[in-house]
């Protein structure tokens, strides 16, 4: 990902970095059917894609990044940063 600005860079890199530092909740979160779903640690989640990606890439493309945020929703609907649980 160097030499190449925020604004321009491409799709694949940004999905890899989401994806590197953050992690569905079905991975790791515990789950309590009981009480009716995940069982968040303060400030660790969920967090939605694209409020991630424009705080990550705030230079960057719009389209580009909510394209990348359709692409990680379709995929996962609770996100967590990883090693948080």
């Amino acid at each position: 990902m160097a030499n190449i600005s925020n604004f321009e860079m491409p799709l694949e890199d940004i999905l890899e970095w989401f994806q590197t530092n953050y992690e569905d909740a079905v991975h790791g979160v515990f789950h309590n059917g009981r009480e009716g779903g995940y069982e968040y640690a303060p400030d660790a989640g969920p967090y939605d894609p694209l409020d991630v990606l424009q705080g990550e890439f705030s230079q960057a493309n719009p389209g580009v990044l909510q394209e990348a945020a359709n692409i990680l929703r379709s995929s996962g609907s609770a996100w967590v940063k990883k090693g948080r649980y």
